[in-house]
Parts: structure tokens; C-alpha cells; sequence
């Protein structure tokens, strides 16, 4: 968080996580898109993962610090992302079974842990992205 204030950029956290009471920021909302976080010119959003390829919804809360506040900050997608169950899973348990068992659990094996951890390439180049823009302006400035 320290190195995000002071050089820019922006950090990634599993939504609904102890970390914002902790440090003190303000929690992002669903369907919000980017809220004033701090006074230290942070900025808070809700996304999640499931838009850039992850296999769950995987809700996560992004800060974001440095970018010029002249400048319009990244857009992202702030709706829910579609549900996706096997559909083994809802045929096996029917669909209110296998909503509330959830993706991951249906998916099983030794990878599961891997697959729920993993950031999507596509989203991970997103947050590179931002960071570098977040950095460049903090530079300018």
C-alpha cells in the first residue's frame, strides 16, 4: 500500500477482505465503479475476475493511486459477471445445489486450489497496464 501511495500504481485484494477496515479505506461497491478511497488520492473499485477469464466470478477490490485527477481513471466492468456452473452439477444436484455449492467446488482435484488462485492473463495485463499509466503520471506530475 506503501509503495502504491508513494510511486503509484494499484493493488489487488480478494473482495470483502479485513485489509480496507484495517488500513483504514474506503470499501468499493458493487456496481459503484471507482470511489474516493483515502485521503492520500486513492481510489477504490469493485471487479471481478470471472469478465477476464477466471472460471468463477471472483470478486476483487482494486486501489489505485497516482493517476491525475484531470484525467479519467481505467474503465472496468462494474456489473455482475455471468454464472457459470458445469453442467454436470446442476444436472447431478439441480441448479439451487449447485449455485450454492459454487464453480469451484464442482470442479474438484488437486488443481482446484491452483484454478481459484490463478489471475487471468487477460486481467493481469490490465492491472500492469494501469499501474504503468498510474506511474507515468505520478512521474509528470
Amino acid at each position: 500500500l506503501t509503495a502504491v501511495r508513494n510511486y503509484g500504481g494499484v493493488l489487488e485484494h480478494p473482495a470483502d477482505s479485513h485489509a480496507w477496515d484495517y488500513f483504514g479505506l474506503v470499501k468499493p461497491r458493487r456496481g459503484m465503479g471507482w470511489i474516493t478511497s483515502d485521503n492520500y488520492g486513492g481510489w477504490s473499485c469493485y471487479v471481478e475476475q470471472g469478465h477476464y477469464g477466471h472460471i468463477a466470478r471472483k470478486g476483487t477490490w482494486l486501489y489505485l493511486n497516482g493517476y491525475d485527477i484531470t484525467q479519467p481513471l481505467p474503465e472496468l466492468p462494474v456489473t455482475r459477471c455471468e454464472q457459470r456452473l458445469p453442467a454436470y452439477a446442476v444436472e447431478r444436484y439441480g441448479y439451487e445445489k449447485a449455485r450454492r455449492i459454487g464453480v469451484m467446488a464442482a470442479i474438484g482435484g488437486k488443481d482446484k486450489e491452483r484454478i481459484r488462485d490463478a489471475t487471468p492473463p487477460a486481467f493481469r495485463d490490465l492491472l500492469i497496464s494501469i499501474a504503468r499509466e498510474a506511474n507515468q503520471q505520478r512521474r509528470a506530475a
